[in-house]
């Protein structure tokens, strides 16, 4: 799995996540178990982390950020920043 990858994976599916359920469907674990699901990577801990790296990145790159509303400011959900 290359890391590149693996984030145009998850970017993917957390925009078709939110389009399909709405921005309250953006949550963290829904988005993860599709990946590893789509990823067929279950119950692989290096590949399971791997991705959870990954996620992170994103994160840290300024591609996502935590949060829904005021009201929920944190994990699980989450938002593709504007910046």
């Amino acid at each position: 799995m290359n890391r590149q990858q693996v984030k145009a994976v998850i970017e993917r599916v957390a925009r078709e996540v939110i389009e399909v359920g709405g921005p309250s469907f953006a949550q963290e674990q829904i988005v993860l178990r599709k990946v590893a699901d789509e990823m067929r990577v279950r119950g692989r801990l290096d590949d399971e982390q791997f991705i959870l790296t990954c996620w992170n990145e994103l994160f840290r790159d300024g591609v996502l950020s935590w949060g829904y509303n005021m009201e929920n400011p944190s994990r699980p959900w989450f938002h593709f920043s504007h910046a």
